[in-house]
């Protein structure tokens, strides 16, 4: 089981905390259409100013192992952070989740993300409907710090060259869609965002019965190559969509067992002794499989010891 950890650090009393969440994997098939065209079309008017070859579909033999590159993750369970009731007999809940991505390979990145969210109440004819989306919609023209020989910024666009044409090229951007509708979605445009993104949704919902939420991802993948060369490809979620059904009456964490809580801490032990790290630092990784394994181990290591005890007596006799 893969987990997704956040450890704090507060710098002036040395005090620190962790919050983690079960994840599931989101299966993704090939798709043709794109996740924000409009954005596309300005990358590839930048790369054109900047004498760079537009970015094309990768080759059709090639898509299915560029969507294995990347690992896109769901929350298995998402966190009510807010209750509120409302004198009209409908009540305000807010809901984040975070959304987990680990590139596997230097060479493939995450370039784009959209989220999408279907909000619908657990019965009769009364509505729910997203009220607040955080993130919201932004343009950020500050410059992106990229590696390279040469930075520059252009607009909302910022990189680096480097020798033999190796670059990147990034927009800060995040589009939102669906307020105060059942049907919501977050674009996101940014790699710093999407390797980071963790959505919060207001939603105004009766008081009695279930919220159910289906969430579906749908994302670019980005290949670089020599010579300025970008590959793009499209995912989208499988059928059946992730679904959460709650019935948010109270703010409550999942509860996650002591072993596996023993596990995770010491995951995070080891990573922050790793190097310098910032405040707040995000890693995905299997905790529970290596606690697993441990038990394994030990398991084994207790069953030699009957045997060659059980030996011991039998040779005695």
């Amino acid at each position: 089981m893969v987990y997704r950890y956040e450890y704090v650090r507060n710098k002036e009393t040395a005090a620190d905390g962790l919050l983690f969440a079960q994840t599931c994997a989101v299966d993704l098939e090939s798709t043709t259409q794109p996740v924000w065209r409009e954005d596309e079309q300005r990358e590839d008017e930048r790369r054109a100013e900047l004498g760079l070859p537009p970015v094309t579909m990768a080759p059709p033999d090639e898509i299915a192992t560029l969507l294995l590159k990347v690992d896109f993750r769901l929350p298995e369970i998402l966190w009510v952070t807010a209750v509120t009731e409302e004198a009209d007999g409908r009540r305000r809940v807010r809901i984040e989740g975070a959304v987990t991505v680990v590139e596997t390979s230097k060479d493939v990145i995450a370039r784009r993300l959209a989220l999408a969210l279907r909000i619908q109440a657990g019965a009769g004819d009364e509505k729910a409907f997203a009220y607040e989306l955080t993130p919201s919609s932004k343009l950020t023209e500050e410059p992106v710090p990229v590696e390279g020989d040469l930075k520059f910024n252009v607009l909302a666009v910022s990189g680096g060259i480097k020798a033999g044409r190796d670059f990147a090229v990034l927009t800060r951007e995040i589009q939102t869609g669906g307020l105060n509708t059942s049907a919501c979605e977050w674009i996101v445009a940014d790699r710093k965002q999407i390797l980071d993104f963790t959505p919060k949704v207001g939603v105004d919902t009766p008081t009695a019965g279930q919220l159910r939420i289906e969430a579906r991802l749908h994302i670019e993948l980005h290949r670089r190559l020599l010579g300025g060369i970008v590959h793009r490809a499209y995912g989208i979620s499988k059928d059946p969509a992730h679904i959460y059904a709650m019935n948010p009456s109270s703010t409550a964490m999942p509860t996650v067992d002591p072993q596996v809580e023993h596990a995770v801490r010491e995951t995070i032990s080891q990573f922050m002794a790793s190097g310098d790290h910032s405040a707040t630092t995000r890693v995905a990784t299997d905790a529970a499989a290596n606690h697993r394994k441990r038990t394994l181990v030990w398991t084994l290591i207790a069953l030699f010891a009957v045997v060659v005890a059980l030996s011991v007596m039998l040779s005695v006799f």
